[in-house]
């Protein structure tokens, strides 16, 4: 196939059918999660309460996923795991969307 050819074939309605494509892609991967939905940055411990003081209740590992409840204290935020676990990490630890 030559140049002219290929040029021929990439009208405005196929760049535009591409970038339609490309947001429906973005779009979808969007809505599959919310702003609540985090991950571990690092290894941590799930706590009974806000800080270093309460009992550890678990131990999540990079890449573990956790949804936000909403709750906050200091530097501390409420979490649930997806095992139905609540408890406290620290906030400077997760990657939220």
């Amino acid at each position: 196939m030559n140049t002219r050819n290929l040029k021929s074939q990439l009208t405005p309605l196929t760049f535009i059918l591409i970038g339609v494509a490309i947001i429906l892609a973005f779009l979808l991967f969007a809505s599959n999660s919310s702003p609540n939905d985090c991950k571990v940055g690092d290894y941590l411990k799930v706590r009974a309460g806000p800080g270093l003081n309460y009992d550890a209740l678990l131990f999540l590992s990079e890449g573990d996923r956790i949804t936000l409840t909403g709750a906050k204290s200091n530097d501390w935020l409420e979490v649930q795991t997806g095992t139905g676990v609540k408890g406290w990490v620290w906030e400077r630890v997760l990657v939220c969307r």
